[in-house]
């Protein structure tokens, strides 16, 4: 159940459009959390403020998660920028399991300014309390990116909330195979 305002938050896209997104937060503070792993936590977002607006549509937000050990946190952070960069050029005709829908990072840009337009530093990078508390919460390094997702084959907007199972399983992850075969066909 959602009890505080939603997180406005800012993406950049393909096009270099800004993006507003909207991360629900728990009575805590904390985003819903849709799926974690050892290298990324992956949160809900929605594009309205209002999560009744007609208009609204649900999204999945990855974040790079950070490590004791600097080296593997480095490797992870490259291996995220990669899944991410290819991740933006399928097309939303394109069958893929993400579907990118932009990027931006939450913490100071400084570190990740080569991944980014200088003109959007500004607007992706979220500082203040409220970033810093969900950064040291769920230990991320910063960086993220929006997409929707595919549940089981069956795509949704990115969410899924309800499932025939108890437990709702979520990948966002490119799948390279699948693009090269299209291409190949």
């Amino acid at each position: 159940m959602e009890h505080l305002e939603p997180l406005k938050i800012k993406a950049v896209d393909q096009a270099n459009d800004i993006e507003t997104l909207y991360i629900p937060l728990s009575d805590k503070g904390r985003p819903h959390l849709l799926g974690t792993g050892r290298n990324a936590a992956v949160f809900l977002a929605r594009t309205k403020l209002r999560a009744d607006s007609p208009a609204n549509y649900n999204r999945a937000i990855k974040f790079l998660k950070n490590d004791s050990d600097k080296q593997y946190a480095d490797i992870i952070a490259q291996r995220f920028f990669d899944e991410m960069t290819k991740a933006g050029i399928f097309t939303k005709d394109q069958t893929a399991l993400v579907t990118f829908f932009g990027k931006g990072v939450f913490g100071p840009i400084d570190k990740w300014k080569e991944h980014f337009d200088k003109e959007h530093y500004d607007q992706v990078s979220h500082v203040g309390d409220e970033f810093t508390n969900i950064l040291e919460y769920y230990t991320l390094q910063g960086p993220f990116y929006v997409g929707s997702c595919r549940f089981r084959g069956v795509g949704y907007n990115g969410i899924a909330f309800a499932a025939p199972e108890p437990v709702i399983r979520l990948r966002m992850e490119v799948r390279h195979d699948a693009v090269s075969a299209q291409h190949a066909a």
